[in-house]
C-alpha cells in the first residue's frame, strides 16, 4: 500500500507546477435526536487551487489531480460507518475560469447491513467583473447531512446541482446566493434559495453586517428525516474575522432566523459559530471551529452541536 501511495505521489508531482497541498480534517457533532457522528477527510492536490482567492506565485493555467478519503463513524440506534475514497482531476483555464471533477466509491454501512454507491462530482468556478460563481453537480449517500433514520436504513442517494455565488457591486456591499435542487432515491427532491445582502468591509478587519432570507421546499414529507413542504427563514446575520500578531486569526459568525415551517406555528432559531486559527495559508496552518444551531417552535426544538480541526500544508 506505502509503495503505491509513493508512485501516485511521484506522477501527480511530476506535473506539478505549483506547491503541492494536503488537507486533513475531523469533523464532530451531536443532535437532540440522538445521531452522534464523527467524520475524518484526508485529501492531496498536486497543485493548491483557490481562484477565488489566489496563493502567492499561482499559475495562469494548470493541471491538477487529487485524491483523498472520508471516513464516518456515526451512531444513531446501532453502529453507522461510511468509507469514501475518490479521485480527481481539475484544469485551470486561466485565472478567471477552473474546471474539476471527481469519482470514487462510498460504502455505507448500518445495523451489519451495507451498500455501496458510485461518487461523482462535476465543477465550474467563474469569476465575471463583480460576481464569483461556484457550481457543483455531485451524486453520493444522502446520509451525510440527511437527518436520521430514513438515509441510514433505506440507504438514499441523491444527485444534487448547487449553485453558490457572491454579488459585490460596491467594496462595501456582498450579496451572497445560493440556488440549489435535489433529486433524491424513493421519489422526493428539493429546492433551497438563499440571499444576503451584507454592508461591511474586507480589509483590514472582515466585518460584514445585514440580513438573510431563505426558502426550502420538499415534493413531500417523508418520515424518515425532515423535509418540509415548505419552509420560510429571515433574519440578521454577521460576520466578523481579524488576525493578530501576522499569524493567529480568530472568527465569530451568528445568524438569527425567524422561522415558518408548512402548517406549524411560527418559531425561531439561531446558528452560531467560532473559529481560531494559526498559520499562513501559503505554507501551513491549522485551526479549530465550534458551532451550535438551535430552532424552536413551540414546545418544540432541535438542536445541533460540533466542530472541526483542520489542518493544510503546501509543500
Amino acid at each position: 500500500m506505502f509503495s503505491i501511495i509513493m508512485t501516485i505521489f511521484t506522477l501527480t508531482s511530476s506535473f506539478a507546477n505549483e506547491p503541492a497541498q494536503i488537507n486533513t480534517s475531523h469533523r464532530f457533532s451531536n443532535t437532540s435526536d440522538g445521531l452522534k457522528t464523527k467524520t475524518t477527510s484526508v485529501d492531496y492536490r498536486s497543485n493548491r487551487r483557490d481562484i477565488f482567492w489566489s496563493y502567492e506565485d499561482a499559475q495562469e493555467s494548470a493541471h491538477d489531480f487529487n485524491f483523498g478519503f472520508t471516513n464516518t463513524d456515526a451512531e444513531y440506534l446501532g453502529e453507522i460507518s461510511g468509507n469514501k475514497l475518490y479521485a480527481g482531476y481539475g484544469r485551470k483555464w486561466n485565472a478567471n475560469s477552473y474546471t474539476s471533477g471527481k469519482l470514487g466509491l462510498h460504502k455505507l454501512d448500518y445495523k451489519k447491513k451495507s451498500s455501496t454507491t458510485p461518487f461523482a462530482q462535476i465543477g465550474q468556478r467563474i469569476r465575471l467583473d463583480k460576481n464569483t460563481l461556484d457550481l457543483n453537480i455531485n451524486y453520493d449517500f444522502l446520509f451525510i447531512n440527511g437527518g436520521v433514520p430514513g438515509p441510514y436504513e433505506n440507504k438514499l442517494k441523491r444527485i444534487q446541482t448547487d449553485l453558490r455565488g457572491v454579488y459585490s457591486p460596491k467594496d462595501f456591499l456582498r450579496i451572497p446566493y445560493q440556488l440549489e435542487y435535489s433529486k433524491i432515491s424513493q421519489s422526493n427532491s428539493n429546492n433551497r434559495q438563499s440571499i444576503s445582502v451584507l454592508g461591511g468591509s474586507s480589509y483590514p478587519i472582515w466585518f460584514w453586517i445585514g440580513y438573510r432570507v431563505e426558502r426550502l421546499s420538499y415534493d413531500r414529507r417523508d418520515l424518515g428525516y425532515w423535509s418540509p413542504e415548505k419552509f420560510i427563514s429571515h433574519g440578521p446575520q454577521v460576520e466578523w474575522s481579524q488576525t493578530f500578531f501576522s499569524k493567529l486569526t480568530a472568527k465569530v459568525s451568528y445568524l438569527y432566523s425567524f422561522i415558518k415551517e408548512d402548517d406549524f406555528e411560527s418559531g425561531n432559531s439561531y446558528y452560531a459559530s467560532t473559529a481560531l486559527e494559526y498559520g499562513s495559508r501559503n505554507s501551513w496552518v491549522g485551526g479549530v471551529s465550534l458551532f451550535r444551531n438551535k430552532s424552536q417552535q413551540n414546545s418544540s426544538e432541535w438542536w445541533s452541536e460540533g466542530g472541526e480541526l483542520y489542518f493544510s500544508y503546501s509543500f
